[in-house]
């Protein structure tokens, strides 16, 4: 049954608490053990400082095992709101398999003694897991985006055979399949590849973890969906060094917005597929007025330099290669930043408050029971943050404009 949890208030340093004219008393039992599973924007990609050991240690030890996973990733900011154990698996770059089947290899040429769900059992309370982005090859498409936007490349262009070449990311994902060489129908894709591999992982966290509630935490909004916000929104990240600027083409940002429509649709599903212990957190509300084109915007834009003779530094960049042409990126582009990480923490709180009912005075006591707890959320100041929550999946909606 779909819950909307209407607009929850951030309060900075002090726990938040939705009553009726009572102290309520908290919902989550503290000492729940917590799994976190996902990719970067379940690890904190960009959110300094990067633990070094978890969740594997490097080989040699002083090198980065390249998973970027922060210390004050939002599965750290719930397990300290809710006093829960935390194991967390997160790791920068995952896919699906590396959650399942598939040890993974990071960008800094590490390669994971395990796979992500090797920490679930049926000792398992909680698990949250943001995963797919990288199924569907989202740094890949956005890279694909600027290259063929404003700031035309005229080697992404000669790549893009047989001619004429796409004349917008949007056209060169949108074609049928093959209509370049190598190129794919993104809607296909997500339908045919991505969709069954998000359900045959949820499938596993389902068997391995038999005793848990587990929280799928949805891709936040990068994009806008409004056009006025789209337009004007882009600027150049040449010269290099352009901080956080947003290299792209309005009418992709708009088609962008619909890639992540699509993508958290099918992730939804995937949850619905599950049954009542998986629940969708859909964090759109929260971001909606914070994506990278709002002027209060909760993500980390594109930051590019060219590669030093040492090449690109690894605690604070990556190295993006394609079609001969390397640039540095700086660590976190189109991530959530600080703010979007605190956004995060506030609704999968109070996502997993809400499956554990508030504990009712007892009877006969003059304290009046309380509609709503969320306990003990500390929060920076975000203002009003929504929150939609539910298991019910709904339909994903394909790559196009939205009227």
């Amino acid at each position: 049954m779909r819950r909307l949890l209407g607009a929850i208030a951030a309060c900075s340093g002090a726990a938040l608490l939705i009553i009726a004219g009572a102290p309520a008393i908290a919902a989550v039992p503290a000492g729940l053990n917590y799994v976190a599973l996902g990719d970067s924007y379940s690890a904190g990609f960009g959110i300094e400082p990067f633990s070094m050991t978890s969740p594997f240690t490097a080989t040699p030890s002083t090198d980065l095992n390249g998973c970027y996973q922060a210390g004050a990733n939002y599965p750290h900011l719930v397990a300290a709101s809710l006093g829960m154990l935390l194991t967390d698996q997160t790791c920068s770059g995952a896919v699906t398999a590396n959650v399942t089947t598939s040890p993974q290899l990071t960008d800094t040429g590490q390669t994971a003694p395990t796979v992500q769900d090797v920490a679930l059992s049926t000792a398992t309370d909680v698990v949250t897991i943001t995963i797919g982005g990288n199924d569907l090859g989202f740094a890949t498409i956005a890279a694909d985006c600027i290259r063929l936007g404003p700031t035309t490349d005229p080697v992404a262009l000669a790549s893009k055979t047989p001619a004429p070449a796409p004349t917008s990311c949007e056209e060169y994902y949108t074609a049928p399949s093959g209509r370049w060489t190598g190129q794919v129908n993104l809607q296909n894709f997500l339908t045919t590849t991505v969709a069954p591999a998000i359900n045959a992982t949820f499938a596993t966290i389902a068997a391995k973890a038999p005793n848990a509630r587990v929280f799928v935490v949805g891709y936040p909004k990068i994009s806008p969906s409004d056009p006025t916000k789209a337009d004007g929104c882009y600027s150049a990240p040449f010269p290099p060094p352009a901080p956080n600027s947003v290299p792209f083409a309005a009418g992709d940002l708009l088609w962008l917005d619909t890639v992540e429509v699509a993508l958290d649709g099918a992730i939804r599903d995937a949850v619905a597929m599950q049954g009542d212990r998986f629940t969708y957190v859909d964090t759109w509300p929260a971001f909606a007025d914070h994506t990278v084109c709002d002027t209060d915007m909760w993500f980390g834009g594109i930051t590019m330099t060219f590669p030093s003779g040492a090449g690109c530094d690894p605690l604070t960049q990556q190295t993006m290669s394609r079609d001969g042409f390397t640039i540095c990126l700086a660590l976190g582009a189109l991530h959530p930043n600080a703010e979007g990480v605190a956004a995060l923490h506030s609704v999968v709180v109070a996502a997993i408050d809400a499956e554990y009912p508030a504990t009712l005075p007892a009877s006969g006591s003059s304290t009046p029971s309380p509609v709503f707890t969320i306990s003990g959320l500390a929060l920076l100041s975000l203002g009003a943050v929504p929150l939609a929550v539910g298991r019910r999946g709904t339909a994903p909606r394909a790559f196009g404009r939205r009227a």
